[in-house]
């Protein structure tokens, strides 16, 4: 994803992307409303590997 002024681009995730993604999913402090946040680092790195090498996986929500 790329911020350029008012406009957003979204591109695929990349393996260089997965700290992040994964910092993201499993921080309680942002998604404090959900009943159920991964922990598991690894998991999540796991998932998103799965869905990155996969031809028709598209997420664009928080499971």
């Amino acid at each position: 994803m790329k911020i350029d002024g008012k406009r957003v681009r979204l591109s695929r995730v990349t393996a260089d992307d997965l700290d992040f993604i994964c910092g993201l999913e499993t921080n309680t402090g942002i998604w404090l409303y959900e009943e159920q946040v991964e922990s598991d680092k690894e998991k999540v790195r796991n998932k998103y590997l799965e869905q990155m090498n996969s031809t028709s996986q598209y997420d664009f929500c928080h499971n």
